[in-house]
């Protein structure tokens, strides 16, 4: 009775089953490798996504504290321009109000934000809802004057906060002469 040639007891057949059974353990081996590639190199694609997206965030707020800063910026000094009297309410200088006639405007910084109060006569408007998105943010206010040339002038002073979230907001100062705009009227008798 024969048997089977992979059962045989032939020495180049018990060669050729040992031979199969290496091969299979060495591909075993080099998937294994293979997966344990492609793991680090996704944790290293994770991690360098998560940096960018971090980045990302960090940018959108610094490029949006900047406009709304410049626009905040515009608003003060023309604000402050168009006045003919400023003065700070109370000795916190978190609020100041400036007066041109029966106009007044006032910016008032507080937890909940900076507002703009605009009073003419009866009629009060609250404005400047993009600089409420003044995130992190300590505002101070100054009104300086100079009794030789009768000029005076308001300083904003915006900080951030030491426990911010985001340090996007170097220390800026917003520098405005009060009533500068009457310099350029023409007089009322001059044609």
């Amino acid at each position: 009775m024969k048997t089977h040639p992979c059962y045989s007891t032939a020495p180049h057949v018990v060669r050729s089953v040992n031979r199969r059974d290496t091969r299979r353990g060495s591909m075993l081996v080099q998937c294994v490798v293979i997966m344990m590639m492609f793991s680090m190199l996704m944790t290293i694609a994770g991690t360098a996504l998560f940096r960018m997206f971090r980045q990302q965030v960090n940018l959108s707020a610094s490029i949006t504290q900047s406009a709304v800063l410049a626009r905040l910026a515009r608003e003060f000094r023309n604000d402050a321009h168009v006045a003919t009297e400023a003065k700070l309410v109370g000795n916190a200088g978190h609020e100041i109000v400036l007066r041109n006639g029966d106009e007044i405007v006032t910016w008032a910084a507080g937890p909940q934000g900076l507002t703009r109060t605009t009073r003419k006569g009866q009629t009060t408007d609250a404005g400047v809802p993009e600089t409420t998105r003044l995130i992190d943010v300590e505002i101070h206010f100054e009104v300086m004057s100079a009794p030789a040339s009768g000029l005076s002038r308001v300083r904003m002073t915006l900080n951030p906060v030491a426990d911010a979230r985001f340090h996007v907001l170097t220390p800026t100062t917003v520098d405005a002469a009060v009533g500068t705009t009457r310099r350029f009227e023409k007089p009322a008798d001059a044609s």
